[in-house]
């Protein structure tokens, strides 16, 4: 925010009224010491005075920004208040018959901060949206301008960048670390995700697991789907750490092959049918899978060698698995710890060829 007055308009002193306007601003944090940046800030502000007349929305119109989209949703003002020496017999206002009620600020902006510089001392005004924290925006601010300062002030802490300063306090980070994730809080490290899946499948059947469209399925009938299809899988040779390709749109059939792999063991290879066939290709080669599941029609375009095509389409998987049962596999059937892999997913290349990752 600006001032308005700092062009050296003619008779500027003697008029009455409010000539502050807001304009942006854009700083870049990365790779900056707080000293780099302060004195980059200084610059840019310096630049900005000469347009501090110039209207927002004549900065709108100059950017490639739309117009129904903000040039920026967060809004500083920086106040520097001087003592009044100017007021003779160093008098006040009421001196002059004017009584001081009180000032509340008000913006459009979701965020606003602003800074009263008083010499010797800040004071911080934070007027955010409803939905955060007053008082954790002015903890991260307070914080925040200690470690500005600490950088400006320390010799020790001049290369400081910026982007390492910290902006939670001690008592916040205890807070989100510790007292809202203690280290001693119970987990069953040594089930598998299956495991613990079907135990939730137990304790609430008949809750809505998975929602597509027009279906539905609870989490009893999805067990039973992923059971069905994990013991055709088990039949098939899949072992702990056997990787299976996965190639479906998004469907219920899709969150059905990944349970059935998971509980037969092995690790499902996502693969978007979207993907140039010369990818596809590679992802094929390269994690060398010998099943994959997919769906008739997505069959006909893959470049698929050898692999044994399970069809995840309903009248397809009814004749393979539909018979089977619908029961969780046994602790001797299952085989799979919670140190096996899960799933392979592969990078888009944008470094190289796609590697795989788990």
């Amino acid at each position: 925010m600006f001032s308005g007055r700092l062009q050296d308009v003619a008779g500027v002193e003697n008029m009455v009224g409010n000539f502050i306007n807001t304009l942006p601003i854009r700083l870049s944090l990365a790779g900056k010491s707080v000293i780099e940046l302060v004195r980059h800030a200084d610059e840019e502000l310096k630049e900005l005075i000469q347009y501090e007349q110039s209207s927002l929305s004549l900065a709108q119109s100059c950017s490639s920004v739309k117009k129904d989209v903000p040039l920026f949703t967060a809004m500083l003002n920086y106040r520097h208040f001087e003592e009044n020496s100017q007021a003779e017999g160093n008098g006040d206002i009421r001196d002059f018959g004017v009584e001081w009620l009180g000032t509340l600020d008000r913006t459009n902006y979701p965020f606003g901060l602003s800074i009263d510089d008083l010499g010797n001392e800040f004071s911080l005004n934070v007027q955010i949206d409803h939905s955060l924290s007053t008082e954790m925006i002015y903890s991260y601010m307070e914080t925040a301008l200690q470690g500005i300062v600490k950088g400006l002030h320390d010799s020790n802490y001049s290369d400081t960048l910026l982007l390492n300063i910290d902006i939670m306090s001690a008592n916040e980070r205890k807070t989100q670390l510790f007292e809202w994730n203690p280290e001693t809080k119970p987990y069953p490290s040594e089930s598998s995700i299956m495991e613990l899946f079907e135990e939730h499948v137990r304790s609430t059947p008949n809750r809505i697991a998975v929602e597509f469209g027009n279906e539905v399925l609870t989490y009893g009938q999805l067990n039973a789907l992923a059971n069905q299809l994990a013991e055709y899988l088990l039949d098939q040779g899949i072992e702990p750490d056997t990787l299976v390709g996965l190639c479906l749109n998004r469907s219920i059939e899709m969150v059905v092959a990944m349970l059935g792999i998971l509980k037969a063991g092995g690790a499902y290879v996502p693969v978007d049918p979207d993907y140039p066939v010369g990818r596809i290709n590679h992802i094929f080669n390269d994690s060398g899978i010998k099943i994959l599941l997919t769906t008739r029609s997505l069959a006909e375009s893959l470049p698929v060698s050898n692999q044994l095509l399970v069809y995840m389409d309903t009248d397809s998987n009814n004749s393979l698995f539909g018979y089977r049962s619908t029961t969780d596999l046994s602790a001797k059937q299952r085989r799979v710890r919670p140190n096996h892999l899960a799933y392979v997913i592969y990078t888009s290349g944008s470094t190289g060829s796609p590697r795989g990752t788990c």
